[in-house]
């Protein structure tokens, strides 16, 4: 018995894919044909799996890492086919450079998936009246600016602002009413902002704040920067009235966003690779920044 993992197309193999999805999701799990059929096979990775070169198994990812559509022949199972199938999505996962992938287990295979180091999380729910659990598989650690596009929820602002700024090439914009000490007063802050300027000619980065008095009384490390590097460096009030601002922001390289409301802070998020978004908090950014002032307090301040 020689078994073969192979990449597939929907376009040139979807007579063999949809056949085991037929067996095996709509006749023996009693899945309704909608939905398995959901419109995503055209745009998805696909792999069979073949004995003697007869088709047994299937597995399929979509762009965004999520897998699925995992099948053996039930005739052919307890071979290790499932686990070679997944070994091969993983590896392309890899190869494309994705952070993490993650899937939508039937709840009597999560141990299966556990042996392949998927960690569930969440509660269980129901799809097609078959109970699951979501179980990621992380790749990589660290998110890249300009590549991983997913937002995500912040539990530590500190540690996303230094690593979006460390990872920023060319240009940065930060608003924030005082200038939150407990993000950017930091030495580890203010390197990588001093980085930054330094790393291109065409290096830029705005910082916008709305209670210069408060900043001027407490002293802050980027504005002793700004002082040093006052040419790439640029430091203005935003000239409206603090209600008027609702969340502070910081934008990295027009990708990568940090946000948070001023009310609800420890509900931030960040999104590493979101051009849209960045585009549109940008154009807020510019629209304030046109309305800014040179304050005489951050000007003393730097003297």
């Amino acid at each position: 018995m020689t078994i073969e993992i192979r990449p597939a197309t929907w376009l040139r193999d979807s007579d063999a894919l949809a056949e085991i999805r037929r067996r095996v999701f709509i006749e023996e799990q009693r899945v309704p044909a909608e939905l398995e059929w959901d419109g995503e096979d055209e745009i998805a990775q696909h792999w069979l799996a073949l004995i003697d070169a007869q088709p047994v198994g299937t597995a399929r990812m979509l762009r965004s890492g999520h897998i699925g559509r995992m099948a053996v022949l039930a005739q052919t199972r307890n071979q290790r086919i499932g686990s070679a199938l997944l070994k091969q999505v993983i590896a392309a996962a890899r190869a494309a450079q994705l952070r993490e992938v993650y899937l939508h287990a039937q709840t009597h295979a999560l141990a299966f998936y556990a042996r392949h180091d998927f960690i569930a999380e969440g509660p269980e729910f129901f799809d097609a009246g078959i109970p699951h659990r979501t179980m990621r598989l992380t790749l990589r650690a660290q998110r890249v600016l300009g590549e991983d596009s997913e937002r995500f929820a912040v539990n530590n602002r500190a540690e996303i602002a230094l690593d979006l700024t460390q990872q920023c090439h060319r240009q940065l914009r930060l608003l924030s009413n005082t200038l939150d000490p407990e993000l950017y007063n930091s030495s580890a802050f203010a390197d990588a902002l001093s980085q930054l300027a330094r790393r291109s000619r065409y290096s830029e980065i705005r910082i916008l704040v709305l209670d210069a008095h408060a900043i001027v009384e407490r002293g802050h490390k980027l504005v002793e920067l700004q002082r040093r590097i006052s040419s790439t460096i640029h430091l203005r009030r935003a000239d409206c009235e603090p209600a008027t601002i609702k969340e502070n922001f910081l934008i990295a390289d027009n990708r990568g966003l940090l946000c948070y409301s001023l009310k609800e802070p420890e509900k931030a998020w960040a999104d590493y690779n979101n051009l849209p978004l960045a585009e549109d908090y940008s154009a807020q950014f510019d629209e304030l920044w046109h309305r800014s002032i040179d304050d005489p307090e951050l000007r003393l301040l730097s003297l």
